[in-house]
C-alpha cells in the first residue's frame, strides 16, 4: 500500500511539473506575441504617416502643376 502512495505523490509531481511547464511556455507565447503585435502596430503607424505625406506632397505637386497648365492656357491670371 505505501508503493501505491508513492506511486500517487510521483504521478501528482509529474502532473504539476507538466502543468508549470505549460504555464510556462504559455507565458512566453503571449510575450512573444504582444512583442510581435506592439512590431506591426509600430509599422503600420509608420506606413500610415508615409502614405498621408505622399498625398500631401502629390496634392501639391498637382495644384503647381494646374495653375502652370491655366497660366500656360491663359485661363488664369
Amino acid at each position: 500500500m505505501e508503493q501505491m502512495g508513492k506511486l500517487y505523490d510521483a504521478d501528482a509531481r509529474w502532473k504539476d511539473d507538466i502543468q508549470n511547464s505549460i504555464s510556462r511556455w504559455k507565458d512566453e507565447i503571449i510575450e512573444h506575441f504582444d512583442v510581435a503585435v506592439e512590431t506591426i502596430r509600430h509599422e503600420m503607424r509608420a506606413a500610415h504617416h508615409d502614405s498621408i505625406e505622399l498625398l500631401r506632397d502629390q496634392t501639391a505637386d498637382h495644384a503647381k502643376r494646374i495653375k502652370r497648365l491655366e497660366r500656360h492656357a491663359g485661363l488664369a491670371a
